[in-house]
């Protein structure tokens, strides 16, 4: 335990940004592990909430994966769901174009999984790789449609809003990617090694 912290618990912390940076309030939050957060408009009320996933890497295999709305303003939980695996590399993105964001992440330890503003499962499907990132690309192919890119162990595979195969390689050796820019149309860097 240190500074009013412990290895039982993940936190929420707001930090004042200056050039000395202050703590301004801190939470304690439901489980341990690694917290994902992101701010959207999950519930299609145009107010935005908080989201936040607790677990994936670093959390204990004992610990309960929890997925949260918080009121950004007083962090209260507006909505929880437990699920019984990590979520890793989580993403909001309008995979079905309505205007809505979806949670897309994928689920400890083979599965991509697509949850709703009511943290849902709504689409999921199983991969054969070890996943090591899940990156949102707004339209890599032209088609005016959003992709995800999982990058994986020996490869990759680029799937559609509704998980469906458009692309996949398979490589006999490891596999990096990084978006290119702001603002440019969209591109992968793609690193190789042996």
């Amino acid at each position: 335990r240190a500074g009013g912290l412990d290895d039982a618990h993940a936190y929420l912390l707001q930090f004042e940004v200056s050039p000395e940076p202050r703590l301004v309030r801190s939470r304690a939050l439901t489980g341990a592990g690694v917290v994902y957060p992101s701010l959207a408009d999950f519930r299609n009320d145009t107010t935005s909430e908080l989201l936040v996933v607790i677990g994936g890497h670093g959390a204990p295999s004992t610990a309960s994966r929890h997925v949260q709305l918080l009121d950004p303003q007083t962090w209260n939980v507006i909505q929880e769901r437990t699920l019984n695996h990590s979520l890793l590399y989580p993403l909001t993105v309008d995979l079905s174009r309505d205007g809505k964001s979806e949670i897309v992440a994928v689920a400890d330890p083979d599965e991509i999984v697509v949850l709703n503003g009511r943290l849902e499962r709504t689409v999921s499907r199983r991969i054969h790789d070890q996943p090591l990132a899940l990156t949102a690309l707004p339209d890599i192919d032209g088609d005016g449609i959003a992709e995800l890119f999982l990058t994986a162990k020996r490869g990759f595979v680029m799937l559609d809003g509704d998980l469906r195969v458009k692309a996949a390689a398979s490589l006999g050796w490891p596999l990096g990617t990084m978006r290119r820019g702001l603002g440019v149309h969209p591109s992968l860097l793609v690193s190789l090694g042996r």
